[in-house]
């Protein structure tokens, strides 16, 4: 039984050391930046930090590099795409597809509401 323990406590002791160790090379690090980001009204300069303005560039360079992406027309001439074949499918937009009302409980509304009117009860006066 002591041997057991003993196993325990030395594998207790290599993994606390190894998250000791692990968080203290993790936190040189800098943190992930994040996609969002928004005005502070204290921020009175008027100029941005440095994390929006690092995605403001990154942004701006994939930007300007989709912009010098062209496409040689002589592609839709070739024999090889000539001889793909068209397996689209034309929908029919009148198909009633789906139920009337997503969200409600299976089976409880199963025709769609009629559009009769109600009649409204009439005032009864009397004298």
């Amino acid at each position: 039984m002591k041997k057991i323990l003993k196993i325990i406590i030395i594998f207790a002791v290599i993994a606390g050391l190894g998250y000791l160790g692990y968080s203290f090379i993790g936190s040189r690090s800098p943190a992930p930046v994040s996609g969002l980001s928004s005005s502070n009204a204290a921020n009175t300069t008027g100029t941005m930090t440095d994390a929006s303005d690092t995605i403001g560039n990154t942004f701006l360079d994939t930007l300007l590099n989709l912009r010098t992406i062209t496409l040689n027309a002589a592609l839709f001439t070739t024999p090889s795409f000539k001889s793909l074949t068209d397996y689209s499918t034309t929908l029919n937009p009148e198909q009633n597809v789906g139920r009337p009302n997503p969200f409600a409980a299976v089976g409880a509304e199963t025709t769609a509401p009629s559009s009769a009117k109600q009649s409204t009860p009439s005032k009864v006066t009397t004298q």
